[in-house]
């Protein structure tokens, strides 16, 4: 069998290993058809690395051009199915939990969202602000424009409340004319020129015909409560500012 350099094949397995470190610093480091191409390139190298070794160990030499090649090409093929199989269904499985927790309508998070992400807030302690907010004259567009307003209406609040929020922030449509914001870090001052902005986006709408407001209430500091006293204390200030006439904003007590 002829035998190849040894210092070559060190070199050439040495720029293959190196691959692995650039998962951090080069474009394949992000989700996408790259991350593919760097997993199957990676672990085909891996594995054939692992495949001269064992070829040295038994040998003592490595292994010549001639076999170098077709085992590359195999470990290669069977690499690429396996990686590919598995990325699919991982796919597969993160659409089913993205659609699990979206609203279908509004695109929102939905009420299982917004419960997950309120419990792991209050499991970690992590200050954040609960805002409530019930939506001001849906009954009266479905009443007069038609229930297929009256469900484009709220697609408005859905859009208006992704223009006010951070992007760290959760929008949540718990249902009906109900949804809830969580704001991760949010102080008092900045939940309410959240609310703010809400209610000046929807003053503004683009569409007349179906425009509706919004009766909000916040619970500041929100983690100083159970997750149970929180989303009370919210739904109380809400009610609060709809029983005052809507389109307003009440702080909870407390």
């Amino acid at each position: 069998m002829e035998t190849e350099p040894l210092v070559v094949l060190a070199i050439v397995d040495a720029l293959l290993v190196a691959m692995f470190f650039l998962f951090r610093v080069l474009p394949w480091a992000k989700p996408g058809p790259w991350r593919a191409i760097w997993l199957v390139a990676s672990l085909t190298s891996f594995l054939f690395i692992a495949a001269e070794l064992v070829a040295l160990a038994a040998q003592g030499t490595a292994l010549s051009l001639e076999h170098q090649v077709p085992l590359f090409g195999a470990i290669f093929a069977v690499t690429a199915g396996f990686i590919l199989t598995y990325l699919g269904g991982q796919r597969v499985t993160e659409r089913a939990l993205t659609l699990a927790e979206t609203d279908e309508l509004t695109q929102l998070g939905n009420a299982r969202a917004f419960d997950l992400h309120l419990s792991d807030l209050g499991h970690r302690r992590t200050p954040f602000a609960l805002v409530y907010l019930d939506v001001d004259g849906l009954k009266k567009v479905n009443d007069t424009r038609g229930h297929a307003a009256g469900d484009r209406a709220l697609q408005d609040v859905a859009a208006v409340l992704r223009g006010s929020l951070r992007q760290t922030d959760l929008a949540a449509r718990l249902g009906g004319d109900e949804f809830a914001l969580l704001l991760p870090g949010a102080d008092p001052a900045i939940a309410r020129a959240i609310a703010e902005r809400v209610i000046a986006g929807l003053t503004d709408g683009p569409a007349p015909e179906r425009r509706v407001g919004a009766s909000i209430g916040i619970v500041p500091e929100a983690q100083r409560f159970t997750t149970t006293e929180a989303v009370r204390k919210a739904d109380t200030a809400m009610y609060a500012s709809k029983t005052a006439g809507g389109s307003r904003i009440t702080i909870a007590e407390g």
